[in-house]
């Protein structure tokens, strides 16, 4: 079977003690750049954050009886920690497992009251016929808006839960199906993985993590590039002027919207990958304009010299970069930029009285000079 998209439940994250940095809901990260897309209940998140909250609380009490029993036993004499909101922190580490996941939150807006009330008085799945399941709205509301979500989007859902109605669900669902640990859905799904993807994008959030070499490689090939780049200046002035030179020299980048990247081009080894980013450049722009005034007299414009302006400025532009890869080694090789502003709005523009066309006074020179006026008063 083939899927499009993975979903787990807040069993699936009890029973991996929460442990978002290692084991397998750490595997589960590995999502983030396949082919598969990963959605979240909006009530199985509620769910998750109540139970962190409970878990981080439980955990900081544990801690500070703990401390206080070494502190009495004289084992260790150790401080109090800072009192911590458990709410707050388990939200912030939620936050950043689901971002990890690239996950898709699904609204239970999704489906209607009536349907849900439909499959509740028929004890269709994942209502229970009778006992205590039959009162369990949140889990069917959870299911039932992922399985409508599934088909507006025509994608197939694998979900990860070891719930028995989950279960249920899932064998009467022509949506989804359910599997009861991550272990197995990871094996089902290794061989729809697309690997290059996954590639790219673990070399993408290398660079967004600051990995010091592939950092490097990048700066070092997006300095070639911006100095190739052509573009043109729009200034303003009350004189006449023209554009005599246009130049951008790079000074740092920030990668966009990594998720949203395109895997161009790569062979069937995965060694050669051509991806297409969105990036933030922020470069220095330097500009010379030569600038005229027009004479009413003569009827004719008067050179005025050239200006020369310059200023650090951000654009928006998509890179195109190329990557070379040797089992762990990879390396960037090339990177191109499209989608570069045409051109850079240098502002007012002004004659500058300190071009070729005027003499800053010299001090020495204004001395003698009026030392030698003076002794032609003394001799009139």
């Amino acid at each position: 079977m083939e899927y499009d998209a993975v979903t787990f439940d807040t069993q699936t994250v009890r029973t991996n003690s929460f442990n978002f940095n290692s084991g397998l809901l750490n595997e589960l990260k590995k999502l983030r750049y396949d082919r598969f897309q990963v959605i979240i209940s909006d009530i199985i998140r509620s769910e998750i954050l109540k139970q962190l909250s409970e878990h981080t609380q439980q955990v900081t009490s544990q801690l500070d009886t703990a401390i206080k029993k070494a502190n009495e036993l004289g084992i260790a004499s150790i401080n109090k920690p800072q009192k911590v909101d458990p709410r707050h922190v388990a939200t912030s580490q939620l936050r950043k497992y689901f971002v990890s996941l690239g996950a898709l939150v699904v609204l239970v807006d999704e489906i209607s009251a009536s349907d849900l009330m439909k499959q509740y008085f028929a004890g269709l799945p994942p209502f229970a016929s009778k006992g205590e399941k039959k009162v369990e709205f949140p889990d069917a509301a959870a299911l039932l808006s992922i399985e409508a979500w599934a088909k507006k989007a025509g994608f197939r859902v694998l979900a990860i839960s070891g719930d028995g109605d989950w279960k249920r669900f899932g064998e009467v669902s022509g949506w989804i199906d359910v599997v009861p640990d991550i272990s197995i859905a990871l094996d089902l799904l290794k061989g729809q993985s697309d690997k290059a993807r996954v590639v790219a994008g673990e070399v993408l959030s290398r660079i967004a993590q600051n990995d010091v070499e592939l950092f490097r490689m990048l700066e070092k090939q997006l300095e070639t590039a911006v100095s190739r780049l052509s573009v043109s200046a729009d200034a303003r002035s009350y004189h006449r002027f023209e554009t005599e030179y246009v130049g951008l020299e790079f000074v740092s980048f920030a990668l966009q919207n990594i998720d949203g990247f395109e895997l161009l081009d790569a062979n069937d080894a995965v060694t050669e990958l051509t991806i297409a980013v969105e990036a933030q450049l922020t470069v220095e722009a330097s500009a010379s304009f030569y600038i005229s005034l027009y004479d009413g007299i003569d009827r004719d414009y008067l050179p005025m010299g050239t200006t020369e302006v310059a200023k650090t400025t951000d654009i928006d532009v998509q890179l195109l970069i190329k990557v070379s890869r040797d089992d762990e080694a990879v390396e960037i090789w090339d990177v191109e930029i499209t989608r570069a502003p045409s051109e850079i709005d240098f502002g007012e523009i002004e004659p500058d009285f300190r071009n070729e066309y005027y003499d800053e006074p010299d001090e020495e020179l204004e001395a003698i000079s009026a030392d030698e006026a003076n002794e032609e008063a003394k001799d009139i």
